[in-house]
């Protein structure tokens, strides 16, 4: 079962050290509680829904709805590896997924068929003139 707990059109303020001040508008969002009771096991996820992109480098969606995110086992962040410094404060335990596609964190995943040459920056000679 689904329930709506809240909604917002607030805006968000980073507190990653790379955009610390900077901000980023979710537009509306909403915080959805799904609750199941499967094979007699109560659960709970909670899910913060926004109709723009945001960056999820640091807790600063989950901030808007005041979430207490050390009580929760489990904090989805998509974000490759930035999140990693923004999320160190609440935890320094992380699990990266290696997800298929054009933005897999694995660069060894890809075909590389219209590779253009030279490659930068592995095949990249930079001249300089004075």
């Amino acid at each position: 079962m689904a329930t709506l707990i809240a909604q917002s059109e607030s805006t968000i303020v980073y507190s990653h050290p790379a955009a610390k001040g900077s901000t980023g508008n979710p537009g509306r969002s909403a915080l959805v509680k799904i609750s199941n009771n499967a094979l007699g096991v109560q659960s709970e996820i909670y899910i913060v829904l926004h109709e723009e992109p945001v960056r999820v480098i640091d807790t600063s969606i989950y901030d808007l709805y005041d979430l207490d995110l050390p009580q929760f086992a489990i904090v989805q962040a998509k974000s490759h590896v930035s999140f990693i410094l923004g999320f160190t404060p609440l935890t320094p335990n992380y699990l990266l997924a290696n997800t298929l596609g054009p933005t897999t964190a694995n660069l060894l995943t890809l075909d590389f068929t219209k590779l253009d040459r030279p490659t930068f920056p592995f095949e990249w000679e930079l001249e300089f003139t004075l």
